[in-house]
This record gives C-alpha cells, sequence and structure tokens, in this order.
C-alpha cells in the first residue's frame, strides 16, 4: 500500500471559541459529562458549568484538541491524496464506527463512562489499510470518535 509524499505539519490548536461546525459533538459531551454528573442537560450549556470538575475539563480540553487534529488529517490529505482523500478520511470514520459498535451496544454507568470506553478502545483499532497509517496520532484516533458524534453516527448517552 503506497503512503503520502510529504510530511504532516503538526494541527492547530483549537480557537478559543466554539465554532459552529463544533456544535453537535459539544452537545454530545455536554450530554455525556450531565449524565454522569447526574444533573439536567440544560444545566451544562458552557464549559464554566463543569468547570469544577478537573477530569471533564481535561476530556472537554481533549476532545476538542482531538477534533481539531482529526479535521487536519483531512485537510492533510485532500492536500496529498487528491481523489481519494475524502474516501480515505471516511473510511477511518468507518473503520472506528466498526470497532465501537460493540461496545457502545453495552450498558455503561453514564454517558461520560461510554465516551471514554470508545476512546480507550480506538487506541487498539489498527488502522493498517488506510493509505493514511503512517499520519494518524493519538489524538487523531481520539478525534475521529468526535467527529462521529458530530456526524451524529455515535451517542454516548443511550435514550
Amino acid at each position: 500500500m503506497g503512503s503520502v509524499p510529504k510530511p504532516r505539519p503538526d494541527p492547530a490548536a483549537p480557537p478559543a471559541a466554539i465554532e459552529m461546525r463544533e456544535n453537535n459533538y459539544i452537545h454530545s459531551m455536554y450530554e455525556a459529562f450531565a449524565d454522569h454528573l447526574a444533573c439536567d442537560l440544560a444545566a451544562i450549556t458552557a464549559p464554566e458549568h463543569f468547570g469544577h470538575d478537573a477530569e471533564l475539563t481535561v476530556a472537554f480540553q481533549q476532545g476538542r484538541e482531538g477534533f481539531y487534529s482529526a479535521e487536519s488529517l483531512k485537510e492533510f490529505a485532500r492536500d496529498n491524496l487528491a481523489s481519494e482523500a475524502d474516501k480515505e478520511f471516511d473510511k477511518l470514520l468507518g473503520e472506528t464506527n466498526h470497532g465501537l459498535r460493540l461496545l457502545l451496544a453495552k450498558t455503561h454507568a453514564s454517558g461520560f463512562a461510554a465516551l471514554t470506553a470508545a476512546l480507550e478502545r480506538v487506541l487498539n483499532l489498527p488502522y493498517s489499510n488506510s493509505l493514511l497509517h503512517q499520519e494518524i496520532s493519538v489524538l487523531d484516533r481520539m478525534g475521529f470518535c468526535h467527529h462521529l458524534a458530530n456526524r451524529q453516527t455515535v451517542r454516548w448517552v443511550k435514550r
């Protein structure tokens, strides 16, 4: 299998303000955090609403970093793989979805526990059948989960 011709630049940090394109996965994290804190979702509508909880604060920041890291991988693919770019990124998300399906079908103590389990699982998925496999970082892998949540393909809280 081939590879990309030039090294990937480091991804940019997430912007300070949450962008509209992040709304779905951010809402999904808020929903998981509210479930974990056993409070109404209406109580978690901004990062300052869970800032007292260091674990959730770190998870939120890492989630945004992962989303943007995976986004930079998508852009790198677009710049280096031309017509294969969208197909390759979608293939990575498909592999992630397949790798998480059984895990997310199980019952978890909370939505945050499901999110954490998914993030741990994705770290062990091989992705070796992708043209981008040598470029995939830990943050990208975590970001794939958030991209799936952003596309509303996965949910952390069962309804």
